[in-house]
């Protein structure tokens, strides 16, 4: 018998051969013992399935879970949450990286903090070779913040999706919707749980996410298709709106008081109409001026839209246009 909780890892695997053996060793190398990783291949048609076997032989703490038929990546990684049996619980994507102390001083810092929910280290961003980070994301803006209004309003200013990748309590996930069928459904998860409990952070880069550069992302079209087992979005579909809903209805099923509600959501819908009122102006006046708007109100609007203050750029990667186009927040999509 052992006084350490255990630490349930869920890693949803799709077509991932190329990184997934790099990323599975960063799980197995964890130095805090009481660890069981569930790997859930979702109909794999490259060499995924193959690794995640071999990687099952020579761990037994590995448990890989073969889904009969495709659930999509929403699907998967609700059903890997489901077979969780840890007092923690850790999604790890099929090409993120973790510091070998990740699992051990996360578990440490929310034992020590019972009042938190989810803890996380600052995560440094890569663009395909680890070695080069790109920036580093941190969310200390909501550090062990006590009033969920106050966390609720930080976080909507400088949120940073790397976060669901955090160590979380199982118990506090059974009280949410999970991952939603929507974009942005990491998002609605992340607010569900910051009114659950506070959020912690280890100010030590423990964790390594792989990203494309906005350049390189897939379309709001693409990403649904993704999610939802190829189904293709709707024309109707406006994403921000769907998110704007779904942390709506995490607010009106959330513990806080009724006169705490009222505020987050008038703070959360005057946030949606300030970020989508500042990105149709600036759209409107890059048109008419051929693309040529005053740096200075180009500054203006993004502060508006994404401050970025919990970002730290590294080697002036903010300044690769191939990565981080000039007001690509402005002009991206919704």
């Amino acid at each position: 018998m052992t006084s350490r909780p255990l630490v349930t890892i869920g890693c949803a695997v799709y077509n991932g051969e190329a990184t997934l053996e790099r990323a599975l060793r960063t799980l197995t190398a964890q130095d805090y013992p009481d660890i069981e990783i569930l790997i859930g291949d979702d109909c794999s048609t490259d060499r995924s399935l193959e690794i995640c076997e071999a990687a099952a032989r020579r761990d037994a703490r590995i448990k890989l879970v073969r889904n009969p038929r495709q659930l999509g990546m929403i699907g998967n990684v609700n059903e890997l949450f489901r077979r969780a049996s840890g007092k923690y619980f850790m999604w790890a994507d099929q090409d993120d990286l973790r510091d070998p102390t990740f699992v051990r001083k996360a578990v440490a810092a929310l034992e020590a903090n019972p009042a938190a929910v989810l803890c996380h280290s600052y995560s440094a961003v890569f663009v395909r070779d680890p070695a080069d980070v790109k920036l580093i994301v941190t969310v200390s803006a909501v550090d062990g913040v006590a009033s969920p209004i106050v966390r609720y309003w930080r976080f909507l200013r400088e949120y940073a999706d790397t976060t669901i990748y955090g160590l979380i309590r199982t118990d506090a996930l059974r009280q949410t919707r999970l991952w939603r069928p929507d974009l942005g459904s990491a998002n609605a998860l992340l607010f569900e749980l910051l009114l659950l409990g506070t959020f912690i952070e280890i100010p030590e880069v423990l964790y390594f996410y792989s990203g494309r550069g906005v350049r390189n992302r897939p379309t709001p079209a693409q990403e649904y298709e993704r999610q939802n087992r190829g189904r293709k979005m709707p024309w109707y579909y406006f994403p921000f709106a769907v998110l704007a809903l779904n942390q709506t209805d995490g607010i009106l099923r959330s513990p806080v008081g009724l006169p705490s509600k009222a505020v987050l959501l008038l703070m959360l819908w005057a946030h949606v109409g300030a970020v989508a009122g500042t990105k149709l102006a600036y759209r409107l006046l890059y048109r008419l001026s051929f693309g040529h708007v005053p740096d200075l109100l180009t500054r203006f609007c993004d502060a508006i839209v994404d401050p970025r203050t919990h970002y730290r750029f590294v080697n002036h990667a903010d300044r690769d246009e191939q990565l981080f186009p000039r007001a690509w927040v402005l002009r991206g999509r919704f």
